[in-house]
């Protein structure tokens, strides 16, 4: 079984000791992804666990979610962020974390949001927003399309927006952050990881 390999990186000390150090994935996606998959699933996250990347409650919540994947209760980004909250939590998961997942996974939620964080900032008005969705009904489409082939909005400042949420959710940035690299992305015309380096913001 290459699982059980006396060579792999999960059981070798110098794997041991440099995890030892982190106690969640640097990459909670690539977890999940690997403790989504039905086999070997249970010996992958004890590895995980012996390796010190992981405490075992998280492996627990991932499996939970695992089978919430399986039945199609949640989707694989859902459960991503559900994971990055279980394990915030010390592993615990409890409804109340599955649910804000659910939510700030819903495609038409975040696109709200989006729109939302935007006109904090001053970028787009009420009318903006009153007349793409006008626009929307008439024609189609999605206000956040809708608003930059108007001009309204850099397409670089929407996406921005939607890469705020989660940060502004998990207290990695704060509002008036948002707000700064919001107007950067839309005045300088870059994108989120440009404006957070040239803005010095450490998430």
């Amino acid at each position: 079984d290459p699982y059980q390999s006396s060579t792999s990186p999960y059981t070798t000390p110098e794997a041991q000791e440099a995890a030892s150090t982190e106690h969640m994935p640097a990459e909670m996606g690539q977890f999940i992804d690997l403790i989504t998959k039905r086999q070997h699933s249970l010996l992958l996250g004890h590895l995980f666990v012996e390796a010190g990347v992981v405490p075992e409650p998280c492996v627990d919540a991932a499996l939970k979610l695992q089978e919430m994947v399986r039945q199609g209760k949640l989707t694989n980004d859902a459960a991503v962020e559900a994971l990055k909250r279980a394990a915030e939590n010390g592993g615990n998961l409890d409804e109340s974390i599955v649910a804000a997942s659910k939510k700030v996974c819903d495609p038409r939620d975040m696109a709200r949001r989006a729109i939302g964080l935007l006109q904090d900032a001053g970028i787009l008005t009420d009318q903006d927003i009153k007349t793409a969705a006008a626009v929307r009904s008439k024609h189609g489409g999605d206000v956040g399309t809708i608003l930059v082939a108007a001009g309204k909005v850099e397409k670089l400042a929407l996406e921005a927006a939607s890469k705020c949420q989660p940060l502004i959710i998990s207290n990695r940035v704060s509002h008036d952050q948002a707000m700064q690299l919001l107007n950067y992305c839309q005045r300088s015309k870059v994108d989120m990881d440009a404006a957070l380096k040239e803005l010095n913001i450490v998430t």
